[in-house]
């Protein structure tokens, strides 16, 4: 999974249109909670990432809305968790619960949520799934079954989504095809076959899909680029031979 969530390119550059979130050639305010080395992950991207934080264990940034923990728990994030004004929660280790999650309720305008290494479960995709501005999920490490990606598919902005599960089958992927607005896509590491993936094909606004860990037949691959001719298709690490996006080096994983 490291693998998987540390080694890509640059984002797509747009990307820059979906969000508010990127703010070029604004006075960013950053109160960095505390300094340590380099906080291991991806370069920076104005859009998903809109604040990468070379050198601090966290920060709070106004301008965007955007808290930032390299590691918490529950007491931790909820001794930074600001009374209003969050839109973008990134952690890149967590041990949090069920409970906490909830907490974000408290916050209608998030937009985006990151949990890298939190086992999400579907009380936790529940909580998320109630958030009415969320468009950005990235989870790559959850724990969550069919019905708690179901339950993410609901979401009514829903617009790029990460994860990784062991629980995941492709009765679950039925679910994403149903999610008219998604646009961005990555599988990690989730026992699903030809069949689920084969659904995505419903998904007639997605433009990238990447696959982390799942077999693919030929004849699934033909069909999805068959079905969807302009999709960025992206198969462990590697560009498919077939992706008519494959020779644009900007063209990455805007949920990594």
């Amino acid at each position: 999974m490291a693998r998987a969530a540390d080694s890509w390119g640059t984002i797509l550059a747009e990307m820059a249109a979906l969000t508010s979130l990127a703010l070029a050639g604004s006075a960013w305010l950053v109160r960095p909670m505390s300094v340590a080395g380099p906080v291991a992950g991806e370069s920076p991207s104005p859009v998903v990432e809109p604040l990468q934080p070379p050198v601090t264990d966290g920060y709070w940034d106004d301008a965007t809305g955007t808290l930032f923990l390299a590691k918490a728990d529950d007491r931790e994030l909820m001794a930074r968790l600001p009374d209003t004004g969050l839109r973008t929660l990134l952690v890149d280790d967590g041990h949090l619960s069920d409970q906490v999650l909830r907490r974000l309720l408290r916050y209608p305008e998030l937009e985006h949520v990151r949990l890298r290494r939190v086992a999400v479960t579907d009380a936790g995709a529940e909580s998320l799934s109630k958030l009415p501005q969320l468009r950005i999920v990235n989870i790559p490490h959850a724990v969550i079954t069919d019905e708690g990606l179901k339950l993410l598919a609901t979401l009514p902005r829903l617009e790029m989504l990460r994860f990784g599960s062991p629980n995941v089958t492709d009765r679950g992927l039925q679910a994403l095809a149903e999610a008219p607005g998604l646009r961005f896509l990555h599988i990690i590491d989730t026992p699903i076959s030809d069949k689920g993936v084969r659904r995505l094909v419903e998904c007639r606004r997605l433009e990238s899909l990447y696959l982390d860990g799942v077999s693919l037949s030929d004849e699934t691959v033909e069909f999805l680029l068959s079905g969807l001719p302009n999709l960025h298709l992206h198969l462990d690490q590697k560009h498919h031979d077939r992706d008519p996006r494959r020779a644009h080096p900007e063209m990455a994983d805007p949920l990594r």
